[in-house]
């Protein structure tokens, strides 16, 4: 009728039902007749299913309640900047404690 191929309009379907957040088309068809008869107070795109939110940040390794890292993108990068900011800050505090024990002991410093 408009000349679309069947694999392009699954593609399409596919997209949609990814946009949308739900796992099935038969699912984001219910979502699309709930809009179309009024039910829905919005389009299904307007309001995408809901991301993992990068707060509370879990831990970056495996653990018994996650045996598995599922972390997003907006997590490993909120860790990267956590580690390359801790690392020196935490190394620079320990060598300032050693130098100043070594200075209330009495030691010098080789």
């Amino acid at each position: 009728m408009l000349g679309l191929s069947a694999r392009y309009v699954d593609n399409i379907l596919i997209e949609a039902k990814n946009i949308v957040g739900v796992s099935s088309r038969a699912e984001a068809a219910v979502l699309f007749a709930a809009y179309e008869s009024g039910v829905e107070s919005s389009h299904p795109v307007i309001n995408p299913a809901t991301q993992a939110s990068i707060w509370p940040l879990p831990m970056p390794v495996p653990n018994s309640t996650s045996p598995v890292n599922h972390l997003t993108w907006r997590q490993v990068l909120a860790w990267v900047w956590i580690i390359a900011i801790a690392t020196p800050v935490g190394m620079m505090t320990t060598a300032m404690a050693v130098l100043a024990l070594m200075f209330v002991f009495g030691t010098k410093p080789t």
